[in-house]
């Protein structure tokens, strides 16, 4: 007998005190990021003990110490206990990604509880308070999974109703966003009128590792329905909140951009330009009180995602126009947001800051939009060979971007088409497979963009 082998009886029994381990049933996890390396990092823990918008509680070990984690720095959690439920808002959610709004929103609805339903006595539409089952008292709360369907409900009619430009759904949005009066006026036993159960009043103090999303998305809301004096002021709140409560840079980005969002939608394009590049600007100012390098790097990103936001804005503009002169100041100011730019510009820098705002500029969704700005100025000019190159690198390197994987495969089949006019027998052949082949791609992969319509 091997001396150091265990004897069966042992390995069984070392086996029976794994499976009596507390936790070990448990497969709750959560990820997130080293906040200097930006490394992900996986813990499986026995207890969530909450979500909020400034940090996550949870135990590795039944009765051990909480641990907290920043909730920015959170990328996902996943939670194990919930059967049937849990299955059935994993796929919701999962539906609601990859952009199936109606199959989301409903199936989303059933789960959270709230919203218009039918009466089935008297075939009324009536509605249902989100808040109605929530156990009593301050300090108690409703579990995760009534939290986490109540936002992807608001979040689904506001995707849905922002695309199909329907003022209902937005409506819909808002009531499940912010409390309110019930529509119908209903009054409860004391006589005091009902009320939506709004998700920042169910959550209020930040009590939600969505609360900050649902913030955002009340401000877009109300940009969606045209209320643009509110959709500032909700702007402006959820940036006093982000700096007031450290709850990290993302925030207040999405506050900046407000101002921006709302130009858009009233038709100001010119003041839209201007906000997003003050939106950059102030992200390019927060980065010497910021000391974590991954959010160094964040704000990095969002410096360059604020001057491509204005970079599609001028870029729509000169498709539309078909404009050399709006071209060329697209051209322009890409060419001024280029890594190799943005190091020379901003040399006198400490390096991290440098470095930040530089590997900013090398975002997926940045260069998708430098890319196909590029690629569309070098088409207006009839450089065909040039546009491909632009438009050929969002294929093959951007295609995570899909607004603008679309675009460019649609631009790819019009320059090759170009190109193959102006080509020899050899060339022309390739060219006529790139534009073949992108737009069959376009056809295949987005049939619903109104890229493959035209």
């Amino acid at each position: 007998m091997n001396p150091y082998r265990p004897p069966l009886l042992l390995l069984a029994a070392v086996a029976m005190l794994l499976l009596a381990v507390p936790g070990a049933a448990r497969a709750d996890e959560i990820v997130y990021v080293d906040p200097d390396t930006c490394a992900e990092i996986t813990v499986r823990v026995e207890e969530i003990v909450s979500e909020t918008w400034a940090e996550v509680k949870y135990r590795e070990k039944a009765r051990g110490p909480e641990v907290s984690v920043p909730t920015a720095l959170v990328v996902s959690i996943r939670h194990d206990a919930g059967g049937a439920q849990l299955k059935e808002l994993q796929n919701a959610i999962g539906e609601l990604g990859r952009g199936n709004l109606a199959e989301a929103r409903r199936a989303l609805k059933v789960l959270s509880g709230g919203g218009f339903k039918q009466n089935l006595e008297s075939g009324k539409l009536e509605y249902q308070s989100f808040s109605l089952n929530d156990p009593p008292g301050k300090r108690k709360r409703p579990p995760w999974s009534s939290e986490y369907a109540h936002f992807f409900y608001a979040k689904a009619l506001y995707e849905e109703g922002s695309k199909r430009k329907d003022k209902e759904l937005l409506d819909h949005a808002y009531l499940a966003l912010v409390d309110q009066d019930l529509p119908s006026g209903e009054k409860d036993e004391e006589g005091k009128k009902k009320r939506t159960g709004g998700f920042l009043k169910r959550f209020e103090l930040g009590n939600s590792r969505y609360y900050a999303d649902a913030m955002a998305l009340t401000a877009k809301t109300l940009v969606g329905l045209g209320r643009y004096p509110e959709a500032a002021k909700a702007f402006k709140a959820l940036g006093d909140a982000a700096i007031a409560n450290d709850i990290g840079p993302k925030w207040a980005f999405e506050a900046r951009l407000g101002a921006g969002l709302i130009a858009e939608a009233e038709g100001k394009y010119v003041q839209a330009i201007n906000a997003y590049k003050d939106a950059a600007t102030f992200m390019r100012l927060l980065l010497p009180r910021e000391t974590r390098a991954c959010f160094r790097n964040l704000i990095g990103r969002l410096h360059s995602r604020a001057r491509m936001r204005a970079a599609g804005i001028m870029l729509r503009r000169a498709e539309k126009n078909k404009s050399p002169a709006e071209f060329a100041e697209l051209r322009d100011f890409i060419h001024e947001s280029t890594p190799e730019a943005l190091a020379k510009k901003y040399r006198t820098l400490p390096g991290s800051q440098k470095d930040a705002l530089v590997e900013g500029a090398l975002d997926p969704e940045v260069q998708a939009v430098m890319q196909n700005g590029l690629g569309l100025a070098f088409l207006q000019e009839g450089k065909f060979e040039d546009a491909i190159l632009s438009f050929r690198a969002v294929e093959v390197k951007y295609f995570q971007v899909p607004e603008e994987h679309a675009r460019a495969l649609h631009y790819l089949a019009r320059a090759a088409d170009g190109a193959a006019s102006k080509a020899s027998d050899e060339a022309r052949a390739l060219y006529e497979r790139y534009r073949d082949e992108a737009r069959s791609r376009l056809k295949a992969e987005y049939p619903n963009s109104p890229w493959a319509q035209k």
